[in-house]
């Protein structure tokens, strides 16, 4: 009897840890997912009441057109949030939800997602893979909106510095071309650095040298049972 009694406090402890640690990586996934859109749409609120105040007319439809960007991007995801919370990440962990992502890209797009995982072992905690997955999902986003690629790879692998490593590589028109409007990339650049910012870790974004993009986030590898 004492040994069921103090099993079933277990339980319930361990119920209540795991209910706090998802209170707190939704009110994460919120800040990251809405506060930068957030303060870009409050900047640009700002703008677009200034060039009205000056009657600037190409400048207020501008800004305009900035916000509504703005409101449909925070709207998305706050869906996709709201469906991943209800989904949860798959029981499989992170690569099942990438290869998912793949999928949904190729239907979207009709572009093959070149995916390898190097890994010899991905262990990661629930944070972790949530932060990987949403900056791998916005250069996704970015490749179908900019990038005119035909041909995109992802890759997961750990170097010798017991660095993870995820690179995502497209053969499209680059970076510096001036269809992919520098607001854009520096939003979508402020939105993956603070997520990898949370991994202890770093993104860049870099033109290929023939043609293509490439976005390479890096950070140390830590065992589920030590991450915070």
């Amino acid at each position: 009897l004492g040994m069921a009694l103090e099993n079933a406090r277990l339980t319930r402890e361990n119920m209540r840890i795991t209910l706090m640690n998802e209170r707190q990586l939704l009110a994460n996934e919120l800040h990251d997912s809405l506060a930068q859109t957030l303060a870009y749409m409050k900047m640009r609120l700002a703008l677009l009441q200034d060039s009205m105040a000056n009657s600037d007319t190409e400048s207020s439809a501008k800004y305009l057109e900035d916000v509504s960007e703005a409101v449909d991007t925070a709207y998305s995801g706050l869906r996709e949030l709201l469906t991943h919370f209800r989904n949860r990440m798959d029981p499989r962990g992170l690569l099942h939800a990438l290869q998912e992502l793949v999928n949904g890209f190729f239907k979207k797009t009709g572009i093959f997602i070149n995916f390898s995982n190097l890994t010899p072992d991905l262990n990661l905690s629930p944070d972790q893979e949530v932060q990987v997955f949403h900056i791998v999902q916005e250069a996704l986003a970015n490749i179908q909106k900019h990038s005119q690629a035909q041909d995109v790879s992802l890759t997961l692998g750990l170097d010798g510095n017991n660095q993870y490593w995820v690179c995502i590589e497209d053969d499209g028109i680059g970076i510096s071309n001036k269809l992919v409007p520098d607001r854009d990339m520096h939003f979508a650049m402020s939105i993956m650095r603070e997520r990898a910012q949370r991994l202890s870790g770093n993104v860049t974004v870099e033109k290929l040298q023939d043609h293509g993009t490439r976005v390479l986030l890096t950070f140390p590898a830590t065992r589920k049972d030590n991450a915070k």
